[in-house]
């Protein structure tokens, strides 16, 4: 897992599958493996059935939100939601609810969601990225830029963080300032696996303003090989 070689885990996994049976923590590490690998579906699957076995085991909770995250919004949502219920100093299941909200254009539940997270986590870069993105969605494109600052000094380089300035770049910025801003949210998506970005990174890469660009450079990318 370290080494990002989810495929040769779960192949590892599948070949010792009473000893995966019995560790919950081996489970939901073998089921993260599978999303990352692209067998997102029975990874949810196993993510479930691990709940339904180990209530209290709410990272699995946490990793089906995000793997639910570009497969159904709506149940991404409702699952990081009852984590933060359970979770309630922390973070990290608000941050999750509130990115699944985004998704469904739920703006406002997105802004209170993200408003109590903020509250537990003043200085998170992803928190704070979310707050910057949720003004955005409101058209608060200066309030945006002054969130996205303050999450870009507390987690430089971020892949989220800089998903976040690619949209908002895309909202206000030239052409040219919005592509490169997209390639370098790719590039930072592309290193950071278990922030699952694949669906923002598409939504990026398909914008009105840069999709031609992006187009040509994967038909470049499908003729090399």
């Amino acid at each position: 897992m370290l080494a990002h070689d989810y495929r040769r885990a779960v192949e590892i996994a599948d070949a010792h599958p009473k000893r995966v049976r019995k560790n919950p923590e081996l489970r939901h590490n073998v089921a993260l493996a599978r999303a990352l690998s692209g067998d997102r579906r029975r990874a949810i699957a196993d993510m479930r059935q691990l709940i339904h076995d180990v209530p209290k085991f709410q990272l699995a909770a946490l990793s089906l939100a995000m793997s639910l995250l570009d497969e159904d919004a709506e149940e991404a949502a409702s699952v990081a939601a009852g984590a933060a219920s359970k979770l309630k100093n922390e973070s990290g299941p608000r941050a999750i609810q509130a990115r699944a909200l985004r998704r469904l254009g739920r703006t406002a539940e997105a802004d209170d969601v993200i408003q109590r997270a903020l509250k537990l986590a003043p200085d998170d870069g992803c928190v704070l990225a979310l707050a910057a993105g949720v003004a955005a969605d409101r058209g608060e494109h200066g309030q945006a830029a002054e969130l996205l600052e303050r999450a870009l000094s507390c987690a430089p380089g971020d892949a989220f963080c800089l998903v976040i300035a690619a949209e908002l770049t895309l909202a206000t910025g030239t052409q040219e300032e919005a592509i490169a801003a997209v390639e370098k949210a790719t590039e930072a998506a592309g290193h950071s696996p278990l922030a699952f970005l694949g669906g923002e990174i598409a939504r990026l890469r398909t914008h009105p303003a840069v999709a031609e660009r992006f187009a040509v450079a994967e038909e470049l990318v499908w003729d090399a090989e």
